[in-house]
């Protein structure tokens, strides 16, 4: 692996309110990142003329396609630009940046660290609001996230990988049918936990927060969904509508 390894983010996109602000907060936190090339993915069967100008004068270098519409979840965009990666034989470290998360500058140095896979926490989920393998000795005792019955119970934001290991997969990549697929798709890419490597102090800080809305601060979303999961089940209906004028997602 490269000293200073090329980080290479892909991001699905498609048509929604606020796209192009979430975007546009994208590229603010990833201008000042050096070596870092940007995939964008349209859900569509053209490019977005807005979306082309955005990415132009972000000055960061990138490639925009559109591969669809197909509105799946992002699968069959995310299988494109992975595919692009290995085929082109593309250097670094493969992150899925998804364009309604928020990045902290800290996370970039820690994505630079990868050998093979690396895993980091996620804030906005699981059942205490950082979703995070549990770190003892360099071995994961526990999870703390939601979904535990799959191997890798992490979020797309919750793993980065060397591009190295898309030579070992013939065919499709990314070949999951419906929403997440995150664990299926890491266990193409090792045989055992034990390959896994902690990123982030040991999975103790968090620098990247799931579906922060535009204006929030990590603190304020962390103690929003701290309230909402404590919110019985059967009253989360009329909450959801609060959240949706505000402009929260869950």
């Amino acid at each position: 692996m490269l000293v200073n390894p090329p980080l290479l983010l892909i991001t699905p996109t498609y048509p929604r309110p606020q796209r192009l602000s979430l975007l546009r907060r994208c590229a603010e936190e990833f201008r000042s990142v050096l070596n870092l090339f940007w995939l964008v993915v349209e859900d569509d069967a053209q490019p977005a003329p807005e979306v082309e100008r955005l990415l132009a004068e972000s000055g960061i270098a990138h490639l925009y396609a559109a591969h669809g519409p197909t509105r799946r979840w992002g699968n069959a965009q995310r299988n494109w630009a992975l595919k692009h990666i290995r085929d082109r034989r593309l250097a670094g470290v493969v992150y899925v940046a998804d364009d309604d998360n928020k990045y902290e500058a800290a996370l970039f140095d820690e994505l630079r660290k990868v050998q093979r896979i690396g895993i980091l926490p996620v804030g906005r989920m699981g059942p205490w609001g950082i979703e995070r393998p549990i770190v003892r000795d360099g071995r994961i005792v526990r999870w703390s996230a939601d979904w535990k019955r799959r191997k890798y119970p992490v979020d797309m934001a919750g793993f980065a990988f060397n591009a190295e290991l898309l030579s070992n997969i013939a065919g499709e990549l990314w070949t999951y049918p419906g929403r997440g697929g995150e664990s299926e798709f890491i266990e193409t890419l090792i045989h055992s936990p034990d390959e896994l490597e902690f990123l982030c102090n040991d999975c103790r800080a968090c620098y990247v927060w799931h579906n922060l809305p535009l204006g929030w601060s990590p603190r304020l979303g962390l103690a929003s969904f701290r309230v909402y999961r404590r919110i019985p089940f059967f009253s989360r209906r009329k909450v959801y509508r609060w959240f949706d004028r505000v402009g929260l997602r869950w």
